[in-house]
């Protein structure tokens, strides 16, 4: 009834469903406060969809109120018994036996019970126009795992996230809060990817598929609950993009090299937006953590971050050990360089070999702007190389290999010798040896990989279309950049385009770009938006070329409006509009592609006379703030010769 949207006939059953429990309950009978809270959240529901919002609260509340005095253990010979408590106390059970699975499957429907409840009283506090109190309901039901009901998860992901819908304007929207809106639309794209429903996912990344907790809420409302007994989680596999594509050659031919004893550094490199992230997160990681290479396991350890690299790099390395029940040297705590070093010697002695992997290594140079700064990590890099246990995958943007040269030219350590040890790879870290370059998707793969993607999502696209799309993309390149592959793609889904004509008719890749545009541009919220349009804008320039900027350089053209700026930065960089440079003086920023600029220069005189304006504001801004303080001055002139008359 509830999936029929048969409201009465739900509402009818659930109010008889309370009187028959209730008259069980003076019988003595135990265990109904489960199914009690289950027939009060029927009754919210069916509230909701026909617009009684307080009556909906009211029954949401009992509802959590009821299941919050209930928690689960296990009763004899392995049947499960549900007893009401006050509080519960103990360690959570151990997954070695069917009746330990059972009663964790208890637990985690208990989880998944107060959540969808959390949710239908968030869903009617915003409803009321209490969108503080409903914010705080939904942000309190995300604390479930996604694995255990993916889909229920993304339902309170978008209550918190979406602009449309029956729940209209998001909550994170609503307060103005357009970057955890937009942040969170990403991420609810990316576990529709990890889970295997979802189809494009637009500029994120790719991430492992996951396996899901075979665990549901409850059905039956009479007689005893009906569980399916909780699985063990299927392991992360590769992603379905990487499986069907050319990329699994390269994760195939990585893992290779990192189980041969000839290659103890790998340099990964391509364009921005190549998909060099999604080749380590999405196909590598998974693909490590599924090999054995002779009779070691492998630890796959990766970072991106580098305000710190050795308390970031120990932190990863606890956390990967824990994740297999391996305790470290120095309990939780891996604080320098020597004891990472002692840790990766010990892991050997547990038969793993360790993959540390330094992801948009690029941003380390820019952290650590100092070249005595840099020193400790290359003589970390220079211990590292020297295991035959460990191997290092630096992956970085192409146009800033370079900078690895450094470690070539300086001398480590007080030895003559620059890096001495790194005679291993040949003393010559760019050489074809080291280096692993990756390049765009050939047409076959970007085929595959839309075949693929849109049959597991059931958005069926017309074979002409497929085609179409595939030399759209390729251009005169012959060459599919990930990126834009599935951002049009997420576009495509977005507006349910599955025929050529009606492709055509939405003004092909050109139009859907164009849209997807607009799109982030309105993620920024509408206060924001016109700021966005001109910083966008401000990135190309008149010969169709795509310049280098610094944030104080487009802060200068936006006048009073400057103090938008970090937001919308923020936005379109993540958005992978932009790509953020960074350099030894300031930051700067740029558009990805030259494909962008046409579309950005059509509103181009629009746009002139708008920066005019702003730059008008500005000089009218200060030209006040110079007038006020002329008078001021003239005030103070003023009072002093007043002062001088008053004492004579």
């Amino acid at each position: 009834m509830q999936r029929l949207e048969d409201w009465d006939d739900l509402y009818h059953l659930a109010h008889n469903a309370l009187g028959l429990q209730q008259r069980q309950i003076l019988l003595g009978a135990q265990g109904l406060a489960p199914l009690k809270a289950q027939a009060y959240g029927f009754l919210a529901e069916v509230a909701l969809n026909q617009s009684r919002w307080q009556e909906a609260k009211q029954n949401a509340q009992k509802a959590l109120d009821t299941i919050g005095k209930v928690s689960y253990g296990v009763a004899e010979e392995g049947t499960e018994e549900t007893q009401e408590t006050e509080s519960t106390e103990g360690t959570k059970p151990s997954l070695n036996s069917g009746v330990s699975i059972q009663d964790n499957a208890l637990q985690t429907m208990h989880s998944l019970q107060t959540s969808l409840y959390l949710l239908l009283l968030a869903q009617s506090e915003q409803r009321l126009g209490h969108p503080e109190a409903a914010l705080q309901h939904l942000e309190q039901a995300r604390v479930i795992a996604p694995q255990d009901n993916p889909r229920f998860y993304t339902r309170i992901l978008q209550g918190l996230r979406s602009r449309s819908g029956r729940l209209g304007k998001s909550l994170y929207f609503q307060q103005g809060q357009y970057l955890q809106a937009f942040q969170l639309k990403q991420y609810q794209q990316s576990l529709a990817q990890q889970y295997g429903w979802g189809g494009f996912i637009g500029a994120g990344g790719l991430q492992p598929r996951q396996g899901i907790r075979l665990v549901g809420l409850p059905t039956n409302l009479i007689g005893a609950q009906r569980l399916a007994p909780l699985e063990e989680e299927n392991p992360e596999t590769i992603a379905l993009e990487i499986a069907q594509s050319g990329r699994q050659q390269d994760v195939n031919r990585l893992i290779e090299r990192i189980g041969s004893n000839d290659y103890r550094l790998i340099v990964i490199h391509g364009e921005s937006g190549v998909g060099k992230s999604s080749l380590v997160n999405g196909g590598l990681v998974p693909g490590l953590k599924q090999t054995v290479i002779g009779t070691e396991d492998v630890l796959p350890v990766v970072m991106a971050v580098y305000s710190n690299w050795v308390e970031e790099l120990g932190r990863l390395l606890v956390e990967a050990l824990t994740g297999i029940n391996i305790e470290t040297l120095h309990g939780t705590s891996l604080q320098s360089p020597d004891i990472i070093i002692q840790q990766l010697r010990q892991n050997e002695q547990h038969n793993l070999r360790t993959v540390l992997i330094f992801d948009q290594f690029e941003d380390f140079f820019f952290v650590y702007l100092d070249k005595a700064q840099r020193r400790q990590f290359f003589e970390f890099l220079e211990e590292c190389v020297t295991s035959p246990s460990v191997k290092v995958i630096l992956s970085m943007r192409e146009d800033y290999l370079h900078y690895l040269l450094e470690c070539e030219r300086a001398p480590w350590s007080g030895s003559p010798n620059p890096m001495a040890s790194m005679e291993i790879i040949g003393n010559d870290i760019l050489s074809k040896h080291v280096r692993y370059p990756l390049g765009n998707f050939s047409r076959d793969d970007a085929k595959s990989v839309i075949e693929q993607v849109t049959k597991q999502s059931s958005f069926d696209l017309e074979p002409a279309l497929i085609e179409e799309l595939v030399q759209d993309l390729a251009g005169e390149l012959s060459e599919v950049r990930p990126m834009e592959l599935q951002i049009v793609g997420a576009q495509l889904q977005a507006e349910s385009i599955t025929t050529l004509e009606h492709y055509w008719e939405r003004g092909s890749k050109q139009g859907l770009m164009a849209r997807y545009l607009t799109g982030v541009v309105e993620d920024c919220g509408p206060e924001n938006q016109q700021v966005a349009e001109l910083v966008l804008y401000l990135l190309t320039d008149e010969t169709g070329n795509r310049p280098l900027k610094t944030k104080a350089e487009l802060a200068n053209h936006l006048g009073t409006e400057a103090d938008k700026l970090e937001l919308v930065l923020r936005i379109i960089v993540e958005s992978e509009l932009v790509v953020k440079v960074p350099d030894s003086v300031a930051e700067r920023y740029q558009l990805m592609h030259d494909d962008m600029v046409s579309y950005l220069r059509q509103p181009a005189l629009k746009l002139d006379e708008l920066i005019t304006k702003l730059k008008q504001a500005e000089q009218a801004k200060q030209g006040l703030a110079n007038s006020n303080q002329k008078a001021s001055h003239q005030i103070r002139i003023g009072s002093a010769v007043l002062s001088l008359t008053w004492v004579r």
